[in-house]
């Protein structure tokens, strides 16, 4: 990793058997791996954190960013491609937005805390994504 990229920390609370959540860590990791290869793109760390931990890193995602955008949307989930797909267009959106107007040679640490909780309805999610900048 170049020092002098800027970041983006993905924190994914994911509820779902191991099984599950590591097969979707392992997609992640390779799309994040394939975009931080590139030196003009920015680093991507990505963790599936439980929920302390998911709650520890919020507050740190308040404590350091100026400012946190939130937004909240029940979708249907039929598998974990479409999760994946989701997320992924999430990620694109998120580093679209974030760095575009980055100047050279600036660093910024980024956050993003994704929550992802089954409803009581099936195959719907209740998806909570912050971004801190």
């Amino acid at each position: 990793m170049d020092n002098q990229n800027p970041r983006l920390h993905v924190v994914i609370y994911y509820q779902s058997n191991s099984k599950v959540k590591t097969k979707l860590h392992r997609k992640l990791i390779a799309y994040a791996k394939k975009i931080s290869d590139d030196p003009y793109e920015p680093y991507i760390d990505i963790s599936m954190d439980n929920s302390y931990l998911k709650k520890v890193k919020a507050a740190l995602q308040t404590l350091t960013c100026d400012t946190i955008n939130t937004f909240y949307v029940k979708r249907p989930v039929k598998d974990l491609e479409q999760l994946y797909l989701f997320i992924k267009i999430l990620l694109s959106i998120t580093l679209q937005k974030s760095f575009e107007n980055t100047p050279n040679n600036t660093i910024i640490d980024n956050w993003m805390i994704i929550s992802i909780i089954p409803s009581k309805t099936s195959d719907i999610y209740d998806i909570k994504c912050s971004l801190g900048k």
